[in-house]
């Protein structure tokens, strides 16, 4: 092992040449174990505190007595700080260190080399360093089933790793037994991961503890397990968190694989899985299941290609297994999977919350055609109880995209007609449609230039991902409004063609009914109002019906009391609202929302007779 350079008395503190590569805590601070009577201790690690250091081990304290402060009383036993991680704590993605080449780099292969190691010096006795199939490096305890991502290598690094093992699996040993937990938990199946750390009272040391047996992670303290349950909200059931747990449970197989044992069994039931989540998606366009059918037939072409006789050495199917169900499991534990309110289609909301639109919504959505009112009631679909759908994200991207090109290229047509049309005016920018062509002109240029601009974010961004999309998303959300400001941008480049069409076409009019001649005036007039009446009428037809308008409420949304009290959108066109009641009544039935192809769906011909 590699030996530091200095003294017995920086086991106490932070200035170890090893311990500079622990990374620092910030979370809530550790809780210091106290040995037990009969907890075993190594006899090197019992030393006195120095003034203003932080023990790595337990130390031993002689308080002042009652009767006579100048003599010291009976030696305390202070053990070690232990704070409980997740599976998150293993902070393996954020580098540790950077290595920086040297000038002369020596590239010099001794003669008769043929056998090179893993490690650059000997792992410590009863350790084995362990390389991931992703590249990160980390020893591994085969007799006690404990991991390190620290080198071990270093003498201070491996005489606190050390201790960290021996205490915990002492204190394990006590609680089962004191709990008559044998039955349950066996010591020789459990595993444990170490993450010792700094914070500003000196050495600490974050872990968590694996039980193979019932697929869960386990804490010897009670702590706060945010980071765990932190993407659901409300009252969590024991039930619910045991889901939540496994999911983590199932990311220490993709970190940690070397215990992992994959049967046949697990493979039929990742299978059982794949093939029901695929047929929920064939039978069904609002599935619950985070992968679509094209990821879950790649998922299942894996899971075939397991043997689980020929995976006691290659841990690569253990590290394929533990990632799919987590995807599978987190999933469960965000929809409360077995819960009374169990998240049954995507789109559902847990929590409740209602859509009010913002009066400018409401008067933007009468000038921009109704389109900001089909983006925002899609966004709102895809975005729920600030949960993400990868699938339905990137479907609506990829269709706002296909828009954009459209919107583009009409934009660009329009933009030649009207630089044809200028030509045949006056040149003096007075008359009436020289003023209509060169607004539409403006907003045709506008569409062209938002489109683009859109174009280019939705390539070179990374929001592919739950994680990036619901990141993006929740900027900005609106908590009375939601998505209504994104909803409304997207549809500019749109809004803005239209507006270059109108105007064209207003500015045609205008040239048409130009000559002084009543007959012609009233012949295009005649023309023209049938024409925009027919259109009209073609767009009321192909509007998505609704049981309300558009600057209403959706009923059908779920809203807490509270929240119905407090949002009270359009407090001004209350009025207008119930005169319109009766009228949205008589115009449009409400057609019941598709939950499950099993379920029976009446014909249409129930709601458009």
């Amino acid at each position: 092992m590699k030996s530091s350079q200095h003294t017995v008395s920086s086991w106490h503190t932070r200035s170890s040449v090893g311990r500079a590569s622990y990374r620092e805590h910030r979370g809530p601070p550790a809780r210091v174990h106290t040995p037990a009577p009969d907890q075993g201790v190594p006899s090197p690690t019992l030393r006195t505190a120095e003034p203003g250091g932080s023990a790595a081990f337990p130390t031993i304290i002689a308080p002042p007595r009652d009767d006579d402060p100048t003599q010291p009383g009976s030696p305390i036993n202070i053990g070690p700080r232990f704070y409980p991680m997740s599976v998150t704590g293993v902070l393996r993605y954020e580098c540790r260190k950077t290595r920086y080449g040297p000038s002369e780099p020596d590239y010099t292969i001794d003669a008769m080399l043929y056998q090179y190691p893993e490690t650059p010096e000997k792992a410590p006795e009863g350790w084995t360093a362990y390389r991931h199939p992703e590249g990160a490096f980390y020893f591994v305890h085969s007799e006690s089933k404990t991991f390190a991502e620290v080198n071990l290598c270093d003498e201070d690094i491996y005489a606190d790793i050390e201790h960290f093992r021996t205490f915990l699996f002492s204190e394990l040993k006590d609680e089962i037994k004191k709990g008559n937990l044998s039955e349950f938990l066996q010591v020789n199946e459990v595993q444990l991961v170490l993450e010792p750390k700094l914070d500003d009272k000196g050495l600490m040391c974050c872990y968590y503890f694996v039980n193979p047996r019932t697929r869960s992670l386990f804490w010897l303290d009670a702590w706060d397990g945010y980071e765990i349950f932190k993407d659901c909200r409300g009252d969590l059931s024991l039930p619910h968190k045991g889901l939540g747990v496994e999911a983590h449970y199932w990311s220490h197989w993709d970190l940690y694989p070397n215990f992992c044992e994959v049967t046949q069994e697990l493979k039929d039931e990742v299978v059982d899985m794949i093939l029901h989540a695929t047929c929920d998606h064939l039978t069904s366009n609002r599935s619950s299941c985070p992968l679509n059918p094209e990821d879950l037939k790649k998922h299942l072409y894996l899971i075939e290609r397991i043997d689980p006789a020929k995976t006691e050495t290659r841990k690569h199917p253990a590290i394929v297994i533990g990632r799919i169900m987590h995807i599978f499991y987190n999933n469960y534990f965000l929809n409360y999977y077995g819960e009374e309110c169990a998240r049954l289609n995507f789109d559902q909301s847990i929590h409740g919350w209602r859509y009010h639109p913002s009066p400018f919504m409401s008067i933007l959505a009468v000038l921009s055609f109704m389109a900001p009112v089909k983006n925002v009631r899609l966004l709102h679909r895809i975005f729920v109880d600030d949960i993400a759908s990868k699938e339905k994200w990137n479907k609506f991207v990829a269709n706002l995209n296909s828009q954009l090109q459209e919107s583009s290229v009409l934009a660009t047509v329009l933009l030649n007609a009207n630089v044809a049309f200028l030509p045949k005016q006056s040149g003096t920018g007075t008359s009436p449609q020289e003023f209509l062509s060169y607004m539409s002109l403006v907003a045709s240029v506008a569409s062209i230039i938002l489109g683009l601009v859109f174009m280019g974010h939705s390539r070179t961004e990374a929001r592919n991902t739950p994680f990036e999309a619901a990141k993006f998303l929740h900027g900005l959300w609106h908590e009375k409004h939601g998505l209504e400001t994104l909803a409304i941008v997207y549809s500019l480049p749109h809004v803005f063609l239209m507006w270059g069409m109108g105007f064209f076409s207003a500015a045609f009019a205008v040239q048409w009914c130009y000559p002084n001649d009543t007959a012609l005036r009233a012949g295009a007039g005649a023309f023209m109002f049938v024409i925009a009446v027919l259109v009209a009428g073609c767009i009321w037809t192909a509007r998505d019906r609704c049981d309300f308008w558009w600057f209403q409420p959706d009923p059908n949304q779920l809203e807490h009391v509270e929240d119905e009290k407090d949002n009270k959108a359009l407090a001004g066109l209350d009025f207008f609202r119930n005169v319109t009641i009766s009228l949205t009544q008589r115009l449009v039935k409400s057609v019941p929302c598709e939950t499950h192809a099993m379920q029976d769906t009446p014909s249409l011909r129930e709601y458009y007779p």
